[in-house]
């Protein structure tokens, strides 16, 4: 651990440790002395088959200090001087964090380190919430065992990086601060894990839109809030609203509710407990009904109230030559389908409900020529199997 390590000339007989330390550049620089260990060094010297070597400690401080000293030796040659780091003989010391922080993993422990220093070298927090729960798991050498493999220590931390265990004074003097700390320190190999409050989060929201009196983004007040709750803080539904129709979005998944139940029924087991991100949909009336499919003239009728589908399917001009009779369904505006049978099933249709009439299977024409080869075909092998017979009766 010299400035300019290298094999240097034995230009004299009595060239000394101390000369040859000054060739290497020396040690004037303070700063950079205080990076050597100076309680040994070693010359490493052949003995006389100048095959082996013989390791001869001295005290590189005295010899830097006095030329005099009986450590500074005459070298040979061959001689070869190491000179160590404080690193060598005190060894870095880390500890370790994860968890929600911007920079986690291993860092050189400091002296006096405490987990606020770790989390400000980590880059801070990574999650914006009023508290974090910390642990520390320590190795403590005169607890651990085989049933114990280390022992945890939790610490609160605010979200201005105040710890339960730290206090702050301030100085009187303007512009002055002095931090007082309570003894919570960081020992080698500690593992600190930095985890959000389970329990604190930014507002929840929901959104609401069209038919209602206020429409708009609503924060959740509690866990149990319901569709009904959310509906009258929005003002309730308008007169045009069509509760039949009304939608619940979650997770971009359509879900259908029977909203008209559930304003009747609030207390009802079908009001939906709503959650972060959905999205309420109250629908107009359309004042409309569709019919598709093979009738005559398909399109959006308009509705009118105690009409089945079998009078729908008459004003469209009744059903094609192709129509499949027995495929005639009713979707209603809430997402629910029945099936329509002229004799057994007629149901009345609902503002915004769509009729479809399916299309017969397409059947293959009756082929005559075809038919009378297949005849033919099949008696002249019956008529073979008589010839057969006979002759060998």
């Amino acid at each position: 651990h010299v400035k300019r390590p290298g094999q240097y000339e034995l230009f004299e007989e009595n060239m000394q440790v101390h000369d040859l330390l000054f060739k290497a550049g020396g040690f004037d620089d303070p700063q950079y002395k205080a990076s050597v260990f100076l309680d040994r060094a070693d010359l490493i010297r052949y003995d006389e088959d100048r095959i082996t070597q013989t390791i001869i400690p001295f005290h590189l401080g005295q010899v830097l200090a006095n030329e005099r000293s009986k450590h500074n030796f005459k070298l040979q040659s061959g001689d070869e001087i190491r000179v160590y780091s404080q690193a060598v003989f005190n060894n870095v010391r880390t500890v370790s964090i994860d968890g929600v922080v911007r920079s986690p993993g291993t860092y050189t422990l400091k002296t006096g380190m405490t987990v606020k220093d770790l989390i400000l070298e980590a880059g801070g927090v990574s999650e914006d919430v009023f508290r974090y729960k910390i642990e520390v798991a320590r190795v403590d050498p005169k607890k651990v065992d085989d049933k114990t493999y280390a022992e945890t220590i939790e610490l609160d931390m605010y979200s201005d990086y105040t710890i339960s265990n730290i206090q702050y004074s301030f100085d009187p003097n303007p512009g002055g601060v002095s931090v007082e700390r309570t003894e919570f320190k960081l020992q080698p190999y500690d593992y600190v894990s930095v985890r959000p409050d389970p329990y604190f989060r930014m507002q929840r929201k929901v959104t609401v839109s069209g038919a209602v009196y206020f429409p708009g983004i609503y924060a959740l007040r509690g866990p149990d809030e319901t569709i009904t709750d959310i509906l009258e803080r929005a003002g309730g539904l308008r007169p045009k609203a069509y509760a039949t129709a009304s939608t619940l979005n979650r997770n971009d998944q359509i879900i259908r509710i029977a909203l008209g139940q559930i304003l009747k029924k609030p207390n009802s087991k079908a009001n939906v407990v709503v959650q972060d991100g959905d999205q309420i949909f109250v629908a107009l009336k359309p004042d409309m009904t569709q019919v598709l499919g093979e009738v005559v003239s398909p399109g959006i009728y308009k509705f009118i109230s105690g009409q089945r589908v079998h009078d729908y399917i008459s004003m469209a001009g009744g059903y094609t030559v192709d129509a499949e009779k027995k495929e005639i369904w009713i979707t209603y505006p809430d997402g629910r389908s029945r099936h329509y049978n002229r004799w057994l099933s007629n149901p009345k249709v609902l503002d915004g409900s769509i009729i479809t009439v399916g299309r017969a299977k397409e059947e293959e024409p009756f082929d005559r020529t075809e038919f009378a080869k297949e005849v033919a075909s099949i008696l002249a092998d019956f008529a073979q199997v008589l010839v057969v017979v006979a002759a060998i009766r």
